[in-house]
């Protein structure tokens, strides 16, 4: 299977994230104790935004001046090395660091 699924924004034109299996998980579990009592117009209006903005929220990361790691998307070039890559997921706490293949990189 595929382990994470990529979320593009069409208006910024560039990948903002991932989804990953847990999030799914996560999701459905939150449905199972919750989605019952929404209608199926209120399910309809649920985004992944909206899922990732508010995991977010409750998984802030702060950083030592009490202020909030910036949300952006961790990822690596192709051509980056393993290490490279290995830092980045110690130093982001990450699990995943998405390959992305841009012009400019």
């Amino acid at each position: 299977g595929v382990p994470v699924a990529p979320l593009w924004d069409f208006m910024k034109g560039q990948f903002v994230g991932v989804l990953s299996a847990l999030d799914f998980i996560l999701i459905l579990r939150e449905l199972g104790n919750h989605g019952s009592n929404l209608t199926e117009e209120e399910l309809e209006t649920h985004t992944i935004a909206a899922w990732k903005e508010g995991k977010l929220n409750l998984n802030r990361q702060l950083d030592g001046n009490g202020r909030c790691y910036p949300p952006h998307l961790i990822s690596a070039g192709p051509y980056e090395s393993l290490k490279e890559v290995a830092v980045k997921i110690l130093q982001n706490k990450v699990a995943t660091v998405p390959v992305v293949h841009t012009p400019h990189r």
